[in-house]
């Protein structure tokens, strides 16, 4: 996605005089990499209110590039590629030999119940699944912490279920854990375009105005 700023630098340049003009593409990538950061910032901020988050790590792949004089574009991006499905939603495929929370391993021979082997599904996980009060599920209670305490039930087709047979206290009985799916619809919900832009066009200004002043009384 692209956020294109324009000036009308064609009424402001001539009110700058001479040291105002040579400073304008210093002042401008200022602008522009100070507004990139606090919308990065931004996003930063915003994103333990979207996920659960068992780590910062994906916090801090939130990252942005400067501009500079010649190049008058600043970035702002995520250096986590599977993040653009959460942007922008989208479907989701099991991948084989998975064993973590986004997929599961499943039996390759057929039948009605069966231990892991290996093909690929999404885990999409059942409330019978421990959370912490944080809403974050361990990683004992993962499909892959499940060990050979869980199994497999269902056919081949898109759908199965990783269940556990518990033997004491309230879980007693057997449960569903997750349910194992070929595919399944991720929405989207990181909203980091929209807090770019809204950053942009509550933000930019005011630094623009700083750089340019600050520019002028220092000049280079």
């Amino acid at each position: 996605m692209q956020i294109t700023i324009t000036h009308n630098l064609a009424q402001l340049l001539p009110k700058l005089g001479a040291i105002g003009q040579q400073q304008m593409p210093f002042a401008v990538a200022r602008a522009l990499t100070f507004t990139a950061r606090e919308s990065m910032e931004a996003v930063q901020a915003s994103m333990p209110g979207r996920f659960t988050l068992r780590r910062n790590w994906v916090v801090k792949g939130i990252r942005y590039r400067p501009a500079s004089k010649t190049k008058l574009t600043a970035y702002v991006f995520t250096k986590d590629e599977f993040m653009a499905r959460q942007e922008t939603g989208g479907i989701k495929t099991g991948k084989p030999g998975g064993g973590n929370f986004s997929s599961a391993n499943l039996p390759q021979n057929s039948g009605t119940r069966s231990r892991f082997a290996g093909i690929g599904r999404v885990a999409v996980p059942t409330q019978n699944v421990l959370r912490t009060k944080q809403d974050i599920i361990r990683k004992s209670d993962l499909p892959s912490g499940q060990g050979n305490k869980a199994f497999v039930i269902g056919n081949n087709g898109n759908q199965q279920l990783l269940v556990r047979r518990f033997q004491k206290g309230k879980r007693a009985g057997l449960k569903v854990l997750y349910v194992l799916k070929k595919q399944t619809y991720v929405k989207p919900r990181f909203g980091m375009r929209d807090t770019v832009v809204n950053t942009v066009k509550t933000r930019y200004a005011d630094i623009f105005e700083k750089s340019i002043t600050d520019a002028m009384a220092n000049p280079k």
